[in-house]
C-alpha cells in the first residue's frame, strides 16, 4: 500500500476514533462531571440550610444568656413575682422576641413559669414535655455544672420540633450561685422554615425524624442520613433533592431537612450535547477532505523530495555533503537533523584525528622525560608537546627569590612554533616579578593547583597588558608541583590567534604539566644525593673551615628557597656565640639582626631545632628578622650543631619566597646538614686546640735550653 492510501486510511480511521470518543466522552465524561457538580452544589445548599438551623439555635442562646443573666430574671426565679410578667412577659413579647416557648425554672426545679404559643395564629399552646412532673431535674436543659454553661438544640415536642436554648439564671453581673434555669424555644414550622428557604433559595421541607408518618420522599433518605456524615443527595431525571439530619439536645435524630432543585444545567448540556453531536459529524467529513489535500501539498510531497536528496547523500558517502533542503517545518528540522547528524560524524573524525595528534605528542612527550639525565630533556619534551597542542610557544618558568625577597620567575626553558619570537634570551622573561607585573592572582591559583587560562579580552587589566607585552594572545598556564610545593608553572601561549582551549584540551596539559613535575622531582632527589655526597667527601677532607661553610652554604642554596643562611659557633671556653659565616642579607655583619640572634641563641639553648613560621615572626614583632629595606621572612629554620649532646653551634636560615615555605623536608636536610658541620667544626676546634698545646710546649723547651742571661751561644 502506498504512503498516500495509507495516509487517506489513516485520516479516515482518526476522524471516526475521534468522533466515537468525542461523543462518549462528553456524554459520560462531561455528564459526570455535570452531576457531580450538581451533586456538589446541592450538598452546599443542604449545609447552608443546616448553618441556617445553627444560626437560629446561635440567636436563641444569645437572647437566653441576657435573659438568664438579669438581676430580675433571678429575683423572679426566687420569688415568683407576679411584677416580672406584668413588665417583662406581656403578650406581645414572644413575638417581639420572635420565640413561641419561655421555661424558668427555680433553684428547687420548681417551674416558675412556662409557656408557649402557636406561631401561626399567637394562642397558647400547651406542651406535655415541660409540665412540672415531666421534666425531671436531670434534664441536661434544667442541670448546669457551672456559670458558663448553656446548652441549645432540638427537642422533639408532641408540637413538633423545637429548637431550644438553655442557661443557668445569674446575676447581671453573670455571678452565681446559679438561681435556676432559663429555656427559650422556637418552633420548626411554618414562617421559620419559609425564612430558611428564602436564604438557602431553594424548595425547603422539614420532618421529624421519629415520625411515623413520614411522607414518601423522606422515607428511603431517612437510614442513609442517619448513618452518613454528610448530607445524602439524591439525582433524579429532572431533579435533584438533598437531605441532611439535625440532632436532638441528646444526641438522637431530631428532624431532617429536604432541600430541591431543578437539573437546569444538566437539561441545558443536554441539549447543548445533541446539537455539538451533529455538527462534530459533519465537520468531520468536511476536515477529512481537507486535510488530505493539505498534507498531499504541505507533507507528502516535501518527505517525498527529502527521500530522494538522502538517497543521493547516501550514495555519495561524503560527510562534507549537506542536503538543501528549507523550511520551519518537520521535513525542514529532519534535514537539518540529518545535516547536523553528518557534521557531528564530522567533527567526530575530526576530533578523533586531534586526539590521536594528542596522546602521540603527551607519549613523545612523556617519554622523553623517561631518558636518565643529569637535567629534564626541556627540548624534546617541549617540543613533542607543543607540537601536539598546536601551540606558538611552550614555555617552563621556575619560581626564585627576588632580592627585595619578592617572588619572581624565570623562564627556565622554551619552544616555539616557526615564526614565533622566541623568550629565552629576553631579559623580560627572566626575575620576572609576578607582584610588579600585577600577576598576584596567578599565585594564588596556581598554589592551589589550579590553571590560569583565558583570552587577552578575558584576563584582568594587568594580566592581559603582561600578556601583550610577551606577543601573547592567548594562553594557559599550569602548576609545577614537586614534592607537594609549588615550583613553578608550564605556560602554553597563543601568539596567532585569540584561542580558546577546550577542557579536554586543559586536561592533557594538566597531565603533561604533572610528567613533567615529577621529573623535576626526580632530578632534585638525585642533586640531593649528589650534594649529600659532596658534602660528606668534604666533611672528610677540609683542612680550611671558611671554606667548608661556603661550601655548605652552596648546597644548602641548591635544594632549599634559602634567602639568609649562617652558622653561629659556640666558644668552649666563654660558651658565648660567634658568626664565622653568614650570608644573604646579613652578609658582612657580625651578627644576625636582633630576633634573628635571639632565635638563634635560643636553639643553642634549648638544643632542640626550631621551626617558625611567619605568622609567628610577625606576632614576636618586627625586631630585625629581615632588613627593613626588604620584605619579611616567611619562616625562620634554626637546628643545633651537636656532638654527643652537647651543643656546639647553631646552622639557620630564613626564607621569603612565596610557594617555597620551610617544612619538616628542609628540617630533615637541615638537620643532616648541621651532623656532618658539627663533626667538622669538633675535629678544627680540637686540631686547633692541639695546634695551641703544641706552640706552647715547643715554646717552653727553648726557654729551658738558652744560655743564662739570654744571650746567644758562642759559634
Amino acid at each position: 500500500m502506498t504512503l498516500w492510501k495509507k495516509t487517506l486510511l489513516a485520516i479516515a480511521i482518526s476522524i471516526g476514533i475521534l468522533f466515537v470518543s468525542l461523543y462518549w466522552m462528553q456524554r459520560y465524561l462531561l455528564f459526570g462531571a455535570v452531576a457531580a457538580l450538581e451533586e456538589q452544589y446541592m450538598r452546599r445548599d443542604v449545609e447552608r440550610a443546616t448553618d441556617a438551623v445553627r444560626i437560629e439555635l446561635e440567636r436563641l442562646d444569645a437572647l437566653a444568656q441576657r435573659w438568664a443573666a438579669w438581676d430580675d430574671t433571678y429575683r423572679f426565679a426566687q420569688d415568683h413575682n407576679d411584677q416580672f410578667r406584668r413588665d417583662n412577659l406581656p403578650d406581645r413579647a414572644f413575638s417581639d422576641l420572635a420565640i413561641d416557648f419561655l421555661l424558668i425554672v427555680d433553684p428547687a426545679g420548681q417551674i416558675a413559669y412556662s409557656r408557649a404559643r402557636d406561631p401561626a395564629d399567637g394562642t397558647v399552646l400547651a406542651l406535655p414535655e415541660f409540665q412540672q412532673d415531666s421534666l425531671p431535674p436531670s434534664s441536661p436543659l434544667l442541670l448546669h455544672p457551672g456559670v458558663e454553661s448553656h446548652v441549645s438544640g432540638i427537642k422533639l415536642v408532641s408540637r413538633g420540633p423545637l429548637l431550644v436554648a438553655s442557661r443557668p439564671i445569674l446575676s447581671s453581673d453573670g455571678q452565681g450561685p446559679i438561681g435556676g434555669a432559663l429555656v427559650m424555644g422556637r418552633f420548626v414550622e411554618g414562617a421559620l422554615v419559609a425564612q430558611w428557604s428564602a436564604l438557602v433559595k431553594r424548595a425547603l421541607s422539614v420532618e421529624r425524624s421519629d415520625d411515623a408518618a413520614l411522607p414518601p420522599e423522606f422515607a428511603p433518605a431517612l437510614e442513609a442520613v442517619a448513618n452518613a456524615t454528610h448530607p445524602v443527595v439524591r439525582i433524579g431525571e429532572r431533579r435533584l433533592v438533598g437531605y441532611g439530619i439535625m440532632r436532638a439536645v441528646d444526641g438522637d435524630a431530631a428532624m431532617i431537612l429536604r432541600v430541591e432543585s431543578p437539573r437546569d444545567i444538566f437539561l441545558v448540556g443536554q441539549l447543548t450535547f445533541r446539537y455539538l453531536a451533529a455538527a462534530v459529524a459533519l465537520v468531520g467529513v468536511l476536515f477529512w477532505g481537507v486535510i488530505v489535500l493539505l498534507i498531499d501539498r504541505t507533507v507528502l510531497s516535501r518527505f517525498g523530495e527529502l527521500g530522494r536528496q538522502v538517497t543521493r547523500l547516501g550514495a555519495a558517502a561524503d560527510l562534507s555533503q549537506r542536503l538543501s533542503f528549507g523550511g520551519d517545518d518537520e521535513a525542514g528540522r529532519l534535514a537539518g537533523q540529518v545535516n547536523g547528524m553528518l557534521s557531528d560524524l564530522q567533527q567526530a573524525r575530526e576530533s578523533i584525528r586531534w586526539r590521536e595528534r594528542y596522546l602521540e605528542g603527551l607519549a613523545r612527550a612523556a617519554q622523553s622525560l623517561l631518558a636518565v639525565e643529569p637535567e629534564v630533556p626541556y627540548a624534546a619534551f617541549l617540543a613533542a608537546l607543543g607540537q601536539a597542542m598546536a601551540a606558538s610557544r611552550v614555555g617552563v618558568f621556575l619560581n626564585q627569590p627576588g632580592m627585595s625577597g619578592d617572588l619572581q620567575t624565570s623562564l627556565k626553558a622554551e619552544w616555539c612554533a616557526e615564526g614565533t619570537k622566541a623568550l629565552l634570551n629576553d631579559a623580560q622573561a627572566h626575575n620576572l616579578s609576578l607582584a610588579s607585573n600585577g600577576l598576584e592572582r596567578w599565585v594564588q591559583v596556581l598554589q592551589r593547583g589550579e590553571a590560569v587560562q583565558g583570552t587577552v579580552d578575558d584576563l584582568p587589566h594587568r594580566e592581559a597588558a603582561f600578556a601583550r607585552s610577551l606577543g601573547t594572545l592567548a594562553l594557559v598556564a599550569l602548576p609545577l608541583v614537586v614534592d607537594g610545593a609549588w615550583v613553578g608553572m608550564i605556560a602554553f601561549q597563543q601568539c596567532d590567534a585569540a584561542r580558546k582551549w577546550e577542557p579536554a584540551e586543559v586536561d592533557l596539559m594538566r597531565a603533561a604539566a604533572a610528567d613533567l613535575g615529577q621529573a623535576l622531582q626526580r632530578v632534585r632527589r638525585d642533586k640531593v644525593q649528589s650534594a649529600t655526597y659532596r658534602l660528606t667527601q668534604a666533611a672528610l677532607s677540609v683542612q680550611d673551615l671558611p671554606a667548608f661553610f661556603a661550601s655548605v652554604d652552596a648546597l644548602v642554596r641548591e635544594l632549599m628557597p634559602v634567602r639568609n643562611f649562617w652558622i653561629a659557633v659556640r666558644d668552649p671556653g666563654t660558651h658565648k656565640l660567634s658568626f664565622p659565616h653568614m650570608a644573604g642579607d646579613a652578609q658582612g655583619q657580625s651578627e644576625p639582626e636582633p630576633l634573628a640572634k635571639e632565635l638563634t641563641e635560643y636553639v643553642a639553648k634549648s638544643g632542640e631545632p626550631l621551626l617558625v613560621p611567619l605568622n609567628i615572626l610577625e606576632r614576636m614583632g618586627d625586631k630585625g628578622a629581615a632588613p627593613s629595606s626588604s620584605a619579611p621572612a616567611a619562616d625562620w629554620l634554626g637546628v643545633p650543631l651537636k656532638v654527643q649532646e652537647r651543643v656546639i653551634g647553631v646552622l639557620a636560615a630564613h626564607s621569603s619566597i612565596q610557594g617555597g615555605r620551610f617544612g619538616a623536608e628542609e628540617l630533615d636536610l637541615l638537620n643532616f646538614v648541621s651532623a656532618q658541620v658539627a663533626m667538622v667544626v669538633q675535629r678544627m676546634q680540637a686540631r686547633q686546640r692541639r695546634g695551641k698545646a703544641g706552640t706552647a710546649a715547643s715554646g717552653a723547651e727553648d726557654a729551658e735550653s738558652a744560655p743564662a742571661g739570654g744571650a746567644p751561644p758562642d759559634a
